[in-house]
Formats: C-alpha cells, structure tokens, sequence
C-alpha cells in the first residue's frame, strides 16, 4: 500500500541514510515517545546522541518521522513496507530503514489505538470558548507555615458545545472548571503552543 506522504516530507526522509543507527534510533523512538506517550518534544528529544547533530536537521527529521508513522499506523501498513517505502521513495538504504521500520513496529497497535480514541469526536466535549478570573487565595493560620499567605490563582472554565459535566447540585453543565497557579498557567499555555508547532510542521511536511 503506498504511503501519501508529500515530496518535501519524502526529501527530508531521504536525509535519514546518512545518519548514524544510533541517531536513527534515538529519533525513531522520540516519535513514539511523543505520540504514544503524550511526552513533551523537547524532553523526547533532550538525548546525548543527538547532542551533535544540526538542530534544524532534528526538527526536519523528526517532523518527517510523526509523518510517516502516522500515515503508516492509519493504513496499518506492515513493518516490511516500511522499509520498502523508505528505500525505494526516499532511498533511504535497507538497514537504516530496517531500523527506523523496527521502532515503528514496536508502538504501532498502541499508535493506532491512540489514533482511534482521538479521532472518535462523537466521545469528546467540543471546546467552544474559555473563561477565567483572577482570584486571591488567603491561607488558614496553619498553611501560612509552608506558603506566602495570599497566593494568586487563576479560575478558569472550559466551555463545551456538549451538557456532559454534572455539577454538585447534579445538573448538567457544559463546563469544565479547573484551579491554577500563575506557574501552572504559564505551562499550560506553553504546552499547548508546543502542540501548536507540532500541527504546523506535520501541515507543512505533508
């Protein structure tokens, strides 16, 4: 079953021949840590063996690597066509693809199950709109021994298209209410720009 992988994704799978097996390796497996895992990128990548390599050349790898092994997961393509893929689309010789095909099999039912869950929307509250407030939290005498006595956080909730929460008083609500530091904030957003950039590679790659 061929692949439907753009050309530009396919050039830069073509760049995979001339890196090392440990290299091959370590980046074959940051995939799957990200998109089986949930593992942040720049944790998956944070390895030794990559240390030496061009930072552009990782990112254009790596992003042509979620490519491939989504496409190959959503088509359950076999490990064999794998390699043939990368050889003979890519040129990409044997072993290296022998290699990547090999790490890619070793997470491809736990991908496509991921894929399964993220694409049934019917099970998942369609997010509409976001509302917070700043609060102060004022600590008990007996809090204030570990913490600063006014602490700041934020009040946020997540409006869905979908009655599903059910609040204390057991009526339904399309909300999803969470508490947050400043901190906690500033991570959020972080993670969620984060997956923001992966989207836009994996558009662009394709």
């Amino acid at each position: 079953m061929a692949l439907e992988i753009g050309e530009e994704c396919v050039q830069s799978l073509g760049c995979l021949g001339d890196r090392s097996d440990s290299e091959l390796e370590a980046l074959a497996r940051a995939v799957n840590s990200v998109l089986v895992d949930s593992q942040r990128e720049d944790v998956a990548l944070n390895s030794p063996v990559l240390e030496k390599m061009d930072v552009d050349l990782i990112k254009t790898a790596y992003s042509a690597l979620v490519c491939l092994f989504v496409e190959a997961a959503k088509n359950n393509v076999s490990e064999k066509s794998v390699v043939m893929f990368l050889w003979s689309e890519c040129g990409v010789p044997e072993p290296q693809g022998k290699l990547v095909a090999e790490v890619f099999e070793s997470k491809k039912e736990a991908l496509r199950r991921v894929m399964s869950r993220t694409g049934n929307w019917s099970s998942i509250p369609r997010l509409v709109g976001v509302d917070w407030r700043l609060e102060y939290h004022v600590l008990s005498s007996t809090e204030i021994q570990d913490h600063p006595p006014r602490e700041l956080l934020y009040h946020c909730a997540m409006k869905t298209a979908e009655k599903q929460m059910v609040t204390l008083d057991g009526e339904t609500d399309g909300k999803i209410d969470f508490v947050c530091s400043v901190e906690q904030l500033q991570d959020l957003v972080s993670t969620l720009k984060d997956a923001c950039k992966a989207v836009e590679r994996v558009v662009h790659q394709g």
